[in-house]
């Protein structure tokens, strides 16, 4: 029985992990309070939007071994968040 607690508990962390990953910890929050998805929505007066695409990714990923790739959409992805930090804006994930 305990054994099983700890693997529950434990499955319940990663599930949060993984739940603050996709939105905001205060969102999250307010929806495991009981409070309606549509309620937890804001409007924002400005915003930026920031796409990005890796033109010829496929041609490029096609010629590195799996752990080349993972380490340049690393270097990528530690540039877009170094950016983030020093603007101080919210990443959408």
């Amino acid at each position: 029985m305990e054994e099983s607690l700890r693997r529950l508990d434990e499955e319940m962390r990663r599930t949060d992990e993984l739940l603050y990953q996709m939105i905001p910890r205060s969102v999250a929050e307010r929806l495991r309070a009981g409070e309606a998805a549509v309620d937890t929505c804001e409007t924002f007066d400005n915003v930026t939007l920031l796409l990005s695409d890796v033109v010829g990714f496929t041609t490029i990923c096609s010629g590195l071994a799996p752990l080349e790739v993972v380490s340049l959409l690393n270097k990528l992805y530690s540039v877009f968040d170094g950016l983030t930090e020093k603007h101080k804006v919210y990443k959408v994930r």
